[in-house]
């Protein structure tokens, strides 16, 4: 045995000193690795189940507090759900007719004016849906204009920026109303807007989101119009304000809009 083992101690040696694996060492190691990986693959798992072990306590809580938000979640989907039909049944004492759904027609603009003041696009519908006056446009991003000529499936829209355009506005956030109108472009600059005539103390602020109201008779409500870019007080009373707006809609670069149609019942 002591043979052996000097044996193998100079034939390490000599193979560090040339800088290379023994036979040996190399079949040592061919052995042992194979125990290696199983060892090292029994202490990965007893330390993935250390820790999930670890963490039971903390998934639980997490569990219950899903659980509790799913339940917070479903009882505020039965009150709306309530609401709307408490609403409803409002609606039908008052004698106040629901409101009508639309159908929704794609529509080509093929022509535009040039004048500044006197805003307007010409469309046609396709499939060759015949369009109304009255008709409202609108794209995906808000409301466009309305109907005020057509002939078949052509019309004439005249837009919200028309200077002699106005439709009723509410600020989404706070609920106050005003007339919406086009603003001066020297003012505000242009294709912008201007919300005035609103009530005493309204609380109208920059970045407020501007969608058409429900009172109007024009336009059906919430549709997007623009978004609150600046609010001047009148120096003689604050009171009275006038918030500028710029709308969603880029006028000067309409292609494509769809038209709202009231559709049956």
């Amino acid at each position: 045995m002591a043979a052996v083992a000097v044996t193998l101690t100079i034939w390490q040696h000599q193979a560090w000193e040339q800088e290379r694996v023994s036979v040996p060492e190399y079949v040592a190691l061919r052995l042992a690795m194979p125990l290696e990986t199983v060892f090292s693959q029994f202490f990965s798992r007893m330390h993935d189940a250390g820790l999930a072990i670890g963490q039971a306590p903390r998934l639980a809580e997490d569990n219950r507090a899903l659980r509790d938000k799913v339940e917070e979640l479903e009882a505020l989907r039965i009150l709306t759900v309530d609401v709307l039909l408490q609403n409803e049944q409002l609606r039908r004492k008052l004698g106040i007719e629901p409101e009508k759904p639309f159908d929704k027609i794609a529509a080509q603009v093929i022509s535009r004016s040039s004048s500044r003041t006197d805003r307007w696009v010409r469309i046609r519908a396709a499939g060759g849906k015949e369009l109304e006056v009255g008709n409202v446009v609108r794209e995906a991003k808000g409301l466009v204009g309305r109907v005020v000529e057509a002939s078949g499936d052509a019309a004439r829209v005249v837009l919200l920026v028309d200077s002699h355009h106005a439709v009723r506005g509410a600020d989404l956030r706070t609920g106050d109303e005003g007339m919406v109108h086009a603003a001066d472009e020297l003012e505000a600059g242009p294709n912008r807007l201007r919300l005035e005539k609103t009530r005493r103390g309204a609380l109208i602020a920059e970045n407020d989101i501007i969608v058409t109201s429900r009172v109007g008779e024009t336009y059906p409500g919430s549709i997007p119009i623009g978004v609150v870019e600046s609010v001047r007080r009148s120096p003689a009373s604050v009171s009275n304000l006038t918030a500028y707006i710029k709308p969603y809609v880029d006028f000067d670069h309409l292609d494509y809009v769809y038209v709202l149609r009231a559709g049956e019942q």
